[in-house]
């Protein structure tokens, strides 16, 4: 695709090409106007620099700025075999692998644990479960296999983590819905110690989408028109922006304002800390849309989980 942007959010790099291309000719503006809120120590500001401060200093033409040819870089956890069958099965909706012959299958059936997904039911061995009969209580394992199964989005991801182990007890060891299976037996042990030695490496899959297919969750509606999208991502940009500058790395500040003096990167830093310390976009979930799967050709990489977690969110 011509003019496509990929925007990246995972590392410095990502986030400072994705603003300069996202605003193109509103960067130089911006930036002029960013630099005197840092730097100048003739002005008093003691307001966040958020995007409706931005807004009310500078004028930005919303109508030169394209989302259309925007694509996401967004990472998905996952535990297989080996690194091969990633490449070789594109990662399916839950309802497909088991209900088809997928290794997920098989290993479930190993274990006498069967799926009818147009009926609803779960079996295992001599019992038999409704997946909806978990009443109000929204924190059973039949809540989740429900949600999984019924609700959620066929590919979870982040366009955002900075240790995706935090984010879930379960991982690296196994996916939440293995976690969610293994809660309904009366003894998972067994269970969940073949699943890690049969198809427990962790991998980290890397991968673009279209913005068009992707649904971002932050504190906007999922669902918005074109200006409002545009509007979100500058937000989360500038977010992520100075939550870099506020990693104390001489190197950001030099790269982007072309300032290495060390008093006055320190003057930029307390009015950094004192109005702006927002971290709501560390962690940035993100999902495919209701009926996409990850197309094999979208994948940038496959991270060994070891590997993608010693990399450096500001690099």
């Amino acid at each position: 695709m011509e003019n496509q942007i990929i925007l990246n959010l995972q590392n410095k790099e990502g986030i400072e090409k994705g603003i300069k291309a996202l605003l193109g000719e509103n960067y130089t503006p911006f930036i002029t106007f960013l630099s005197k809120y840092l730097f100048d120590e003739s002005e008093k500001y003691d307001t966040p620099f958020n995007l409706s401060y931005l807004e009310n200093n500078i004028d930005i033409n919303w109508e030169s700025i394209d989302i259309k040819n925007l694509w996401l870089v967004n990472y998905h956890f996952t535990t297989r075999n080996n690194k091969e069958e990633i490449i070789e099965n594109p990662i399916h909706h839950l309802r497909y692998l088991v209900n088809e012959e997928t290794s997920l299958k098989i290993f479930l059936k190993k274990h006498n644990i069967a799926f009818d997904v147009e009926n609803q039911l779960m079996r295992v061995e001599d019992r038999t479960y409704n997946i909806l009969d978990h009443g109000d209580d929204n924190n059973t394992p039949l809540f989740w296999i429900d949600t999984k199964l019924n609700t959620d989005p066929e590919v979870w991801a982040f366009a955002r983590v900075l240790d995706i182990g935090e984010y879930n007890n379960d991982f690296p060891d196994y996916p939440e819905f293995i976690r969610n299976v293994a809660d309904v037996l009366e003894d998972d042990t067994d269970f969940l110690d073949d699943w890690k030695s049969t198809y427990g490496k962790p991998y980290v899959i890397e991968f673009k989408e279209h913005l068009s297919k992707i649904k971002i969750y932050d504190d906007h509606p999922s669902s918005c028109d074109e200006d409002t999208m545009k509007k979100r991502l500058i937000n989360i940009l500038l977010t992520l922006l100075l939550s870099s500058l506020r990693s104390c790395s001489f190197v950001i500040f030099e790269d982007i304002f072309g300032e290495n003096d060390i008093l006055k990167i320190a003057t930029a830093l307390n009015r950094l800390n004192d109005y702006n310390n927002d971290d709501s976009h560390d962690v940035l979930i993100t999902s495919l849309l209701k009926g996409n799967d990850l197309e094999p050709e979208n994948i940038i990489k496959i991270w060994d989980y070891e590997e993608f977690q010693k990399r450096s969110p500001f690099e």
